[in-house]
């Protein structure tokens, strides 16, 4: 199947994807999390609240900041492919 027909049938999904075993990425993640759970080892009950209001607020953030990054670099790349595509900028094949 081509990309366009992926998109349309829903079977691209870009913020969607695994994070490879012992990679930096996943080596960070799993620190974040025990330094969470540690965290909240030491809270009380409305302080855990608390914390998992504030998680939860961060996971929103990072997944809005994530899309706006997806989708500039998806215009970025459109903008470039457009100007190599251009026949009238001057230069000779």
């Amino acid at each position: 199947m081509k990309v366009i027909e992926e998109l349309w049938y829903g079977n691209l999904k870009m913020c969607e994807r695994e994070v490879p075993r012992n990679s930096p990425l996943h080596k960070s993640m799993n620190q974040a999390s025990e330094a969470e759970e540690k965290l909240a080892e030491t809270l009380n009950e409305e302080q855990r609240k608390l914390l998992e209001d504030l998680m939860d607020k961060h996971m929103t953030l990072t997944a809005g900041l994530e899309c706006d990054a997806f989708t500039r670099g998806i215009r970025f790349g459109m903008r470039m492919m457009m100007e190599i595509l251009d026949a009238d900028d001057g230069q000779k094949l």
